[in-house]
């Protein structure tokens, strides 16, 4: 028993024909004929009634129309896996990210990847992670990279863990606090949050003056 054999069968078994599914298998019907009696003869059992030019299924063909449905199901998954894999070679992938997580994380990572994978294309869309999740069910994105909770009906791999800082001024309660709950930080006010920077930090310039000199003495002289 082989593919070929079962896609025949199968073809028989929907047209309740050997003349209309030979029409469609694009073969002659004489040598679809002798396919399916090979397949009964290695089974040993009749799948087809043939009667007054009539064909249906019997018992036994009953039981091989569910298992051939599931096989060649199979083979189609198995060849579409395949497909995916080689179209790492040339293609599009269409990747989700949520603004944070594209300015901080992944310009160096998707130059990194399209170096290895120079037919390749990558379109970058930036969204929210609600939004990415819906477009990756639909269809219209391969891959999102969010943060946060993600929907069982989605595959998920787990990147990495940033810390998150909370910014306070000097007299705040958590002041001096190297750790704070989350859920202190849901019982106050909203505080702004941002993941902490790698590097040394950063000072900024000092802010221009309001006025220029020769403002500030129109000022006085008025």
């Amino acid at each position: 028993m082989d593919v070929r054999q079962l896609k025949f069968f199968l073809g028989v078994a929907e047209c309740e024909s050997f003349t209309k599914a030979a029409e469609q298998l694009h073969i002659a019907q004489p040598a679809l004929s002798i396919a399916i009696k090979k397949l009964e003869e290695e089974l040993d059992v009749l799948l087809f009634n043939r009667r007054d030019r009539k064909i249906s299924l019997t018992a036994e063909g009953e039981a091989l129309l569910l298992h051939a449905q599931s096989i060649l199901q199979g083979v189609n998954n198995a060849k579409q896996e395949i497909a995916d894999l080689r179209g790492l070679l040339k293609g599009e992938v269409r990747v989700g990210l949520t603004p944070m997580l594209s300015s901080f994380f992944f310009p160096k990572i998707i130059a990194s990847f399209k170096h290895s994978h120079p037919g390749l294309r990558i379109s970058i869309s930036g969204d929210s992670a609600w939004n990415i999740q819906r477009k990756i069910e639909s269809g219209e994105l391969d891959v999102g990279v969010i943060s946060g909770e993600v929907p069982e009906c989605l595959d998920s791999h787990h990147l990495l863990r940033e810390e998150i800082v909370a910014c306070v001024y000097p007299g705040h309660p958590f002041a001096g606090r190297k750790k704070v709950a989350l859920r202190e930080l849901l019982k106050g006010a909203p505080l702004p949050l941002t993941a902490r920077a790698r590097g040394p930090p950063r000072r900024r310039p000092p802010p221009p003056p309001l006025h220029t000199r020769e403002e500030n003495s129109y000022f006085e002289e008025a």
